[in-house]
């Protein structure tokens, strides 16, 4: 019952290239690239658009692995995301699609794939990066799979009710026994704008039910990916760049009247400051939903799924601290020069007592 007449299944690796990438440069380096824009589903065409669309760069056919090929595409956000989407037919039946993604999300040779081709798009893209960012090892995976049609007409409400642990399978990339809870808790995030059309988001994968060639639901999907892996990174980098400072500080309390590496000191943390600062308002801002309530809700669902907002709010959280240790570096700062000042003024004044103690005779 129900067998997928038309569908495919996508498979998502998202990387780091670079702090900031040039658009425009980048789409005169690539010729043959197109411009990634989003349709409403109404006819509100700017009801949800880019700030600055990103750049998709077609690749061809590829083998994926010694069992699969598919299609490659790369697609480069302007804060710095490349994002490397294969793109295979899916089978017609509900069990050759279980066995599928199984396959696909066990197999740890994907991401090998995707990395050599993000390898490639990088080497080419690199003139139109800013601050390009070398050899992250941080990466997003996700799974995507979009069926078009059935062999008959079918809601998706009826989907759900027939195919409703198949498609709890399919979303785990396990053909296992699930418990009623997984099952549940795999199909808890859905929605639908018409009564044939479904999609189901979880924190791995979607099931995108829609007869639209490319619903733009799918590029809001991989959208909140390319956040999610944008916040990942700049969340470790404030780790790592706290810990040296840390490190740092005790080293402060030993330096007395030199300055050199407090200055130092203050100066990077000010930097990366304002650079999470900036970064964090660039992916904010990079999508804009005005009044297209079917793409909010979906967009919703996949930002909660990924728990957006809790990796938002731990970055905000650490830069908070680290303006209260720039504040703190700060007084410090001036308040050496205030000692260095008040010791020269000391220095200066014993001087003008020798001197009148003991006048030079010249």
């Amino acid at each position: 019952m129900d067998r997928i007449a038309k569908g495919r299944f996508f498979i998502y690796h998202l990387f780091e290239l670079a702090e900031e990438v040039d658009l425009t440069r980048l789409r005169q380096i690539w010729a043959d690239s197109t411009v990634g824009q989003l349709a409403a589903r109404r006819n509100a065409p700017d009801a949800i658009r880019f700030r600055d669309p990103p750049v998709i760069l077609p690749l061809g056919a590829r083998p994926l692995t010694s069992t699969y090929s598919g299609s490659v595409r790369a697609k480069i956000f302007d804060f710095g995301v490349c994002s490397i989407a294969w793109e295979l037919d899916t089978p017609e039946s509900w069990e050759d699609l279980i066995a599928l993604s199984v396959d696909l999300q066990d197999d740890i040779a994907l991401e090998s794939a995707s990395r050599r081709v993000f390898d490639e798009v990088r080497s080419r893209a690199l003139p139109a990066c800013k601050d390009p960012i070398p050899d992250s090892k941080l990466v997003e995976d996700y799974y995507v799979i979009h069926v078009a049609a059935f062999d008959s007409p079918a809601r998706g409400e009826d989907i759900l009710a027939r195919h409703g642990a198949d498609l709890a399978h399919v979303l785990r990339g396990d053909a296992g026994d699930l418990s009623a809870d997984e099952r549940r808790d795999a199909l808890r995030l859905r929605h639908s704008y018409r009564s044939d059309d479904l999609v189901v988001v979880t924190y791995n994968s979607a099931f995108v039910y829609d007869a639209e060639t490319v619903p733009d639901h799918v590029d809001v999907i991989e959208f909140a990916n390319a956040q999610l892996l944008d916040l990942r990174y700049y969340d470790q980098l404030m780790d790592q760049e706290l810990a040296l400072i840390y490190d740092s500080l005790e080293d402060h309390k030993t330096l007395g009247p030199v300055r050199g590496k407090l200055l130092k000191t203050v100066q990077q943390l000010h930097r990366l400051m304002i650079e999470i600062h900036d970064i964090r308002e660039k992916i904010r801002n990079s999508l804009k939903i005005v009044g297209e309530m079917y793409s909010a809700r979906i967009y919703r669902m996949i930002s909660d799924s990924l728990r957006l907002e809790r990796w938002d709010q731990a970055l905000g959280d650490k830069l908070d601290i680290a303006q209260q240790i720039y504040k703190v570096l700060l007084e410090e700062l001036h308040q050496r020069r205030s000692n260095m000042l008040e010791i020269i003024i000391i220095l200066l004044i014993l001087l003008e007592v020798i001197l009148f103690i003991f006048p030079m005779k010249h």
